[in-house]
């Protein structure tokens, strides 16, 4: 002898659809509004530049970040998560560590790597820039 399978019949009225739309949207909410703890940190770095006086500018911005350490010193945020720093660092090749950890403990690292010319006046300079010019070909770190 079969058994007869067993149906579960739900009515489909307006209250069945209000509510199981209104458990839709809060789903959907919870999860939008829980995304950014489940990312982490995040850093963009924008490419170093070379001042005149031999300096390297470290720039950038953050999102979902307490704290930030470039090569474990820390440096201060804006209210909108962005950063800039001047270091003097040594003639040639450079790497510098960037830590950013966010409320929670979780950290993301970035490596960033460039080189460094030798300090020259601001003449070399400018002597440089106008051959360079005349190339048509531009390189950046």
């Amino acid at each position: 002898m079969r058994r007869k399978a067993r149906r579960l019949h739900i009515p489909l009225n307006a209250t069945t659809v209000a509510t199981t739309l209104g458990i839709l949207i809060v789903i959907a909410y919870s999860a939008y509004v829980a995304l950014p703890f489940i990312k982490g940190p995040l850093v963009v770095l924008h490419p170093p530049g070379q001042t005149l006086e031999g300096t390297v500018y470290i720039s950038g911005s953050t999102e979902r970040v307490s704290k930030l350490l470039i090569n474990e010193l820390e440096v201060p945020l804006s209210d909108t998560g962005t950063f800039a720093v001047e270091r003097a660092y040594p003639a040639g090749y450079t790497v510098v560590i960037i830590q950013a950890s966010d409320r929670f403990g979780r950290t993301r690292s970035e490596t960033l790597t460039f080189v460094t010319q030798p300090h020259a006046s601001k003449k070399e300079v400018s002597t440089e820039e106008s051959s360079s010019e005349g190339d048509g070909e531009s390189v950046e770190n």
